[in-house]
């Protein structure tokens, strides 16, 4: 059981799910966290920096959810854990997590400025990449993918890459130009918009883009 706020307290239930006790009731909390913890049943969990919850799970790993029960972020076997069952999860005085699995002690930087972009993304090899617009967009020896992005990383959530329409071919940068997103890719020179290419500036094979210093124009 974990305090939220000062009228609510989440309880963590093994294979029922999660409540919300509020005001002398118990009722389910119909969260994106709750379906999850449902599917793959909870072993209790811990608050982070006083705004995340961790929840363990027995078949899927660990969420970390905001405390309205969106997903943050999911980490499993396929992110690197040793294995998808998480008997208890642990913060230090540092906001590090460390995890007790079915099989060994798992460290978690939660502090660190970076994010591991690994195979199960299934983007293959990034060349480049860039935030434009809302998205996160990423150069590959496949083409560009995109995936949501916002300012806000609260309100960053996992899921898969998705390709932008139009550039399948070596995209070797992805960059932007004068409010423009340009990718230089082996069929040419691609202006992308939200999810497809807009306009071919140039069908020759390009590498990248650089603005002349003392002449910003070209």
């Amino acid at each position: 059981m974990y305090s939220i706020s000062k009228e609510k307290i989440l309880i963590i239930t093994l294979d029922k799910g999660l409540f919300i006790y509020e005001n002398n009731t118990i009722k389910p909390w119909n969260t994106e966290a709750n379906n999850f913890i449902k599917k793959n049943s909870s072993l209790g969990g811990v608050i982070i920096k006083n705004n995340f919850i961790v929840l363990n799970s027995v078949l899927d790993g660990i969420i970390i959810c905001d405390f309205n029960g969106k997903i943050i972020q999911h980490i499993n076997r396929k992110k690197g854990l040793q294995n998808n069952t998480v008997l208890t999860s642990f913060i230090d005085n540092k906001n590090n997590l460390w995890l007790g699995l079915d099989n060994g002690i798992a460290f978690i930087n939660e502090g660190s400025p970076f994010t591991y972009f690994g195979f199960s993304y299934d983007i293959s090899t990034v060349y480049a990449s860039v935030i434009h617009e809302g998205n996160l967009y990423v150069a590959t020896n496949q083409g560009v993918f995109y995936h949501a992005w916002n300012n806000d990383t609260n309100s960053f959530k996992e899921d898969i890459f998705k390709l932008v329409e139009g550039t399948t071919a070596q995209s070797w940068n992805v960059q932007v130009i004068d409010g423009l997103l340009i990718c230089a890719n082996n069929r040419g020179a691609l202006q992308i918009q939200g999810d497809r290419v807009t306009n071919v500036i140039d069908s020759k094979g390009y590498f990248g883009f650089k603005k002349i210093p003392v002449n910003p124009d070209i």
